[in-house]
């Protein structure tokens, strides 16, 4: 009996564009394919003000045939206008929820790397760099201790 691989996604709420579509991508393609696949991220109960009428991840998501297992609290305004350490907190509280062991790819966003660089010893950190810019070449540089796989093309993440 062989054991299926788990993987987790862990992003920001709402989908806003090449990063966020590739994460969506990626979770139900592997989850089709048989992975034990987890997308964790929070559910805004209204739409934050940075939406700007944009689907949540969580939509974009169903929209889809897919297996993959929601990992999710809802939130309010305090997530949105809170401080970092409160949605990096909200983050951990999402991944603890995880099997241990589960590697977690991560978005742009840098309460998400922060969340899973403090469990890095728990939950093994894909970062991604998501294109060529200076942003992911500053979360490299501050998180590079804690990310234990980082993938500089997103798509080569599928044809391993």
């Amino acid at each position: 009996m062989t054991s299926r691989q788990h993987i987790a996604f862990l992003c920001h709420p709402y989908h806003r564009g090449g990063v966020t579509r590739w994460m969506a991508d990626a979770a139900i393609a592997l989850s089709l394919a048989g992975h034990e696949t987890y997308f964790v991220t929070v559910d805004p109960v209204t739409q934050f003000r940075s939406a700007k009428g944009r689907e949540t991840m969580l939509q974009l998501i169903a929209r889809e045939q897919n297996k993959i297992h929601i990992v999710s609290t809802a939130v309010g305004s305090e997530f949105e206008f809170g401080l970092q350490e409160y949605r990096i907190y909200v983050y951990k509280r999402l991944l603890v929820r995880l099997p241990m062991g589960t590697p977690v790819i991560l978005s742009d966003d840098p309460a998400v790397w922060a969340a899973a660089a403090e469990l890095h010893d728990c939950y093994p950190v894909v970062g991604v760099m998501h294109s060529d810019d200076g942003y992911y070449y500053g979360l490299e540089e501050k998180y590079f201790r804690e990310v234990d796989v980082l993938r500089v093309f997103p798509i080569a993440f599928l044809q391993t």
